[in-house]
């Protein structure tokens, strides 16, 4: 979706798949952990922590309600997550069910619960858990309990049937929260079947899924199949996808791969993340890389991924490069565009070189547009930064906009943006609404007064939030 670009401060984030949350303890050690909480709230000191992973009725009921009176999130999906596998490890998902009506349905906390029950009940008793959700269609009905059951199924019962149970028993518009999980899983096992059966299906979403665990297992199998039996199209959409874990670990090795497998159209999409990660790399020579790609194959795109990755580490060189890469008319708006990869990736960086630049207009653009950028940050900071910028109808035009995008980002959160994220239209700017069909306006709002998207917060479907701030 071109117009529903997600934009972050770490890197742009295409829209993902929903995935069930998980925490590193797990329900027995993190219950034994929290008795003492639970008993330094109304219970007894002495309160012997449980010695097995069958459920103490009135352990859990306290942090249940603990749970429930907690404010603090973190804390909150912690104890619901517990009380939720706690009881789930007996094998009985039935048993999960008469807690939950205590948990406020609406809010994304009640199928969370039940995920992680479903998930838990499984591991312990597959059929037993089945059968529940046989006889319940609102479970059936709940993402986080699809995705919890379709792998766990892949898993026991081999991918196969888990997709013909799932396509039996889940409605379909519910199904790829677990085809997603499965096509990942089966990767492991039949590469070729796998990418087969999720290619037939109508929703790209497990075939985005498989092509993401194919490349980090075979990225040379997963292009080459790719290749052989998927549109243009298609591959414009999956390829960056299969490269993406190569762009960390063999960067320069994957663009040789696509160099030499992909139409220039196709690589075109692919080559500048892995441009971005071979110019960061201390031991490379970007100019050289950039000079083996064929001249078909090379595009602003990848003009400004070079720049982006080299100017962290060497900002002179990188700054040269650029303009003898660059057609003078195309100069600017590719060395703003480049500032502001940098800025995403490390913005004591350009801050560090703007403090030092010299006046000119190498500087003025820079100052434009990264005060631009900070907006997504802080509208406050970001003006600053444009108060340096010499040309004051420059600088009065780029504190409209800052103004302008500001009262826009500012709409998208009263809507139900999702924490960090920011919904870019074409033509760069923040859109002044979400896009729609992101609110779900009967879902009731959430602690702070903010509809939910979808019913979740955050959304089913939405960006998954990075750890930095949003842009």
């Amino acid at each position: 979706m071109r117009n529903n670009v997600v934009r972050c401060l770490s890197k742009s984030f295409p829209t993902m798949r929903f995935a069930l949350p998980s925490l590193p303890c797990s329900a027995a050690l993190l219950l034994s952990a929290l008795a003492l909480l639970a008993a330094g709230c109304g219970g007894s000191s002495t309160a012997p922590a449980p010695t097995s992973t069958k459920a103490d009725s009135a352990l859990v009921d306290k942090l249940l309600a603990k749970a429930l009176e907690s404010k603090d999130d973190d804390t909150r999906q912690a104890l619901l997550q517990t009380v939720a596998e706690t009881v789930g490890a007996d094998g009985s998902l039935a048993a999960a069910i008469p807690l939950a009506v205590r948990i406020p349905e609406g809010s994304g906390e009640r199928d969370a619960y039940y995920g992680f029950a479903t998930a838990a009940a499984a591991k312990t008793n597959l059929d037993a858990t089945l059968s529940t959700l046989v006889g319940n269609p609102k479970l059936r009905e709940t993402d986080e309990v699809v995705a919890a059951i379709g792998p766990i199924m892949a898993k026991n019962k081999g991918p196969k049937e888990a997709i013909a149970w799932i396509t039996t028993n889940v409605p379909e518009d519910h199904r790829t929260a677990a085809f997603g999980p499965i096509a990942e899983q089966w990767v492991a096992t039949d590469p070729v079947a796998a990418a087969t059966w999720a290619h037939s299906l109508a929703d790209p979403g497990p075939m985005s899924d498989l092509a993401t665990a194919w490349g980090e297992k075979d990225l040379d199998a997963a292009v080459k199949w790719l290749k052989a039996n998927t549109s243009v199209q298609d591959q414009l959409a999956l390829m960056p996808t299969v490269f993406d874990a190569a762009a960390d670990k063999k960067a320069v090795a994957a663009s040789q791969l696509a160099i030499a497998e992909l139409s220039p159209e196709v690589a075109k999409a692919v080559l500048p993340a892995l441009a971005t990660a071979i110019a960061q790399n201390t031991t490379s020579n970007p100019a050289a890389w950039y000079d083996s790609v064929p001249e078909a194959m090379r595009n602003e795109d990848l003009r400004v991924a070079v720049a982006s990755g080299w100017l962290g580490r060497d900002p002179t060189n990188a700054i040269a490069w650029l303009q003898k890469v660059t057609p003078a008319a195309d100069f600017d708006a590719t060395w703003s565009k480049a500032v502001d990869e940098w800025g995403t990736s490390d913005s004591d960086a350009v801050e560090k070189w703007l403090k030092t630049a010299p006046a000119g207009q190498l500087k003025e653009t820079a100052l434009v547009s990264y005060a631009l950028q900070q907006t997504f940050a802080d509208a406050e900071s970001a003006k600053k930064w444009a108060a340096q910028i010499a040309d004051p109808a420059v600088r009065e035009k780029t504190v409209k906009d800052i103004e302008e995008m500001d009262k826009r980002i500012q709409q998208q959160i009263k809507e139900g943006a999702p924490m960090g994220m920011v919904f870019m239209g074409e033509d760069g700017k923040p859109m002044e609404h979400l896009p729609q069909g992101m609110i779900d306006s009967s879902a009731p709002t959430g602690g702070s007064g903010i509809p939910l998207l979808n019913g979740l917060p955050g959304g089913a479907n939405a960006p998954k939030p990075p750890a930095t701030t949003a842009k």
